[in-house]
């Protein structure tokens, strides 16, 4: 999502492609492809989807899903998002959108791929300005927000590169009210995301974790630490 919680950025609607690397054709690979905690590779597909594919399924699940948090709780940390969580790909969110640095407890069940939103901005049919675009200009309205990258590590281990990506324009669903787009009166349109993106491969079951340093444009960052349980 945008400002403390953003979601990611693209070359193209179908593959993702690395800072500073040459794109190639997605490839499938069982789930024995790298260690555990390991990126997995920008051609590579989780779950017979490509980086781009995932991002879109990131989204319409957390718009149809997720409800805006502008403050932190007053007992404990922040809990991230699981409803509706299903699938081989576990989506790292939690919907707060406040000051940071933060801290998201988080129980993954074991044998999950983590995807990861660093920076990013969507736009759509039926939100506010400066992110709302007819259907043809959204992927152009998405990609127009510039983005700066993003620092991950599992483990206190660095995961390197993060992957600019871009959806095709998708179809969603919001909530009528408490949704993430702050829109009003309408709860369904077409949108398109683009954003900095890490997918990690299943961690060992076990407490973990995983630190997200965002950077801006605007020279700001947003550090988010998942303390993460897996099993």
């Amino acid at each position: 999502m945008r400002g403390v919680i953003a979601v990611l950025a693209a070359v193209a609607a179908a593959a993702a492609v690395a800072y500073g690397a040459t794109g190639a054709a997605p490839v499938a690979r069982g789930d024995t492809g790298g260690p555990p905690g390991s990126l997995v590779p920008a051609n590579e597909l989780v779950a017979g989807k490509s980086y781009a594919q995932l991002l879109t399924s990131e989204w319409t699940w957390l718009l149809a899903n997720g409800r805006l948090r502008t403050e932190l709780p007053k007992k404990g940390d922040l809990q991230c998002l699981s409803r509706g969580q299903r699938g081989k790909v576990w989506f790292l969110q939690a919907a707060y959108e406040g000051p940071t640095p933060v801290s998201v407890d988080c129980t993954v069940p074991a044998g999950k791929y983590l995807f990861l939103e660093g920076p990013g901005f969507e736009c759509s049919t039926i939100e506010p300005a400066p992110y709302r675009a007819t259907r043809a200009k959204l992927t152009r309205c998405a990609s127009s927000f510039k983005l700066k990258g993003v620092d991950v590590s599992v483990d206190e281990q660095p995961i390197s590169p993060c992957y600019l990506v871009a959806t095709p324009v998708f179809r969603f669903k919001i909530p009528a009210k408490g949704n993430v787009l702050r829109a009003k009166g309408r709860t369904r349109g077409f949108g398109a995301a683009h954003a900095d993106v890490v997918i990690v491969r299943p961690l060992t079951p076990g407490p973990h974790t995983l630190v997200q340093v965002e950077h801006f444009a605007s020279g700001k960052s947003a550090k988010t630490t998942w303390n993460l349980t897996v099993g």
